[in-house]
C-alpha cells in the first residue's frame, strides 16, 4: 500500500510517503507559521524521492486536529485538493493520536496521554491504551482539569505515559498524585510518518462516506465586527 501523510496542523509541518509500512522519504520542519507555504514543497519533494504521482497513491492521510484554526485548514484544504479527480482515499487522524503512535516500549496496562499546549492556561488532551485505542475523547482543558481527567483515567498496575508539547504544563501535579507518570522520547508535535502509518492501517474508508473535516474544540479566536454581523442577517 502506498500512503502520503500529512501534517500542518500545530507546530510543525511534515511530509511522508510509505510504501508497505517502510517510509521512503520525510521532510518536516518546526514552523510558528508559514505552513500553507511550506507544505506543498514538501509533498513535492517527498513524492519526487519516491518516484510516485498523488494519482499512484492508495490512501492520503493528513491531520484534522485539535490543534490552529489555520494549520488544520491548511493541511485539510490542500488534502482534499490533490485527491481530486483521482481514486486516493482521504483519511483524517487527530494529532493526538497521531503523537501517542510514536510512543514506544509501551506494555499492555498502559495509558498514553497526548497533551498539547493550548495556550490561555489550557491544553488539548486525550488518552489512549497501548494499543492506541481511545480512551478518553479529545478535549481543550484548564490545567487542574486535565490533570483530573489524566488522574482519573490512570490504569491499575500501569504507568501513564505523557507525550506532546503540553506534557511539561502538567507532569509536576501528576508526578504529586500518586501514579506512575513517565515522559517519553516520542517528537512532541504531529509527524508525518506516523500519520502515514495510521491512514495505512485505518478502516478503508466507503465511496460516499464523509470527507474528513478539522476537529475544532473551541471558537475561534476572530470575531467580525458588528458592521459584518449585521450586514449578514
Amino acid at each position: 500500500m502506498k500512503v502520503l501523510g500529512m501534517d500542518t496542523a500545530l507546530g510543525a509541518c511534515s511530509a511522508a510517503i510509505e510504501i508497505d509500512g517502510d517510509v521512503i522519504a520525510f521532510r518536516a520542519a518546526l514552523l510558528v507559521r508559514g505552513h500553507a507555504e511550506t507544505i506543498m514543497g514538501q509533498v513535492r519533494e517527498v513524492c519526487e524521492e519516491a518516484h510516485l504521482d498523488v494519482a499512484d497513491l492508495d490512501r492520503l492521510g493528513v491531520t484534522i486536529g485539535p490543534g490552529t484554526f489555520t494549520g488544520q485548514r491548511v493541511g485539510l484544504a490542500a488534502a482534499r485538493a490533490m485527491v481530486l479527480g483521482t481514486d486516493v482515499r482521504l483519511i483524517g487522524v487527530t494529532t493526538c493520536q497521531t503523537v501517542a503512535a510514536g510512543v514506544e516500549g509501551a506494555g499492555p496496562k498502559d495509558h498514553i496521554f497526548a497533551v498539547f499546549d493550548a495556550r490561555r492556561g489550557e491544553v488539548y488532551v486525550q488518552g489512549f491504551d497501548s494499543q492506541l485505542k481511545a480512551i478518553t475523547p479529545p478535549e481543550v482543558l484548564d490545567l487542574p482539569a486535565a490533570v483530573a481527567r489524566i488522574v482519573g483515567a490512570a490504569p491499575q498496575g500501569g504507568r501513564v505515559l505523557v507525550v506532546g508539547s503540553g506534557a511539561a504544563l502538567v507532569l509536576v501535579d501528576l508526578e504529586g498524585a500518586g501514579i506512575r507518570i513517565e515522559t517519553t522520547d516520542a517528537p512532541d508535535q504531529p509527524d508525518a510518518r506516523h500519520v502515514a502509518w495510521l491512514a495505512g492501517r485505518a478502516p478503508a474508508p466507503r465511496r460516499g462516506d464523509k470527507v474528513p473535516a478539522p476537529l475544532y474544540l473551541r471558537a475561534p479566536d476572530a470575531k467580525l465586527p458588528p458592521k459584518a454581523l449585521r450586514g449578514a442577517r
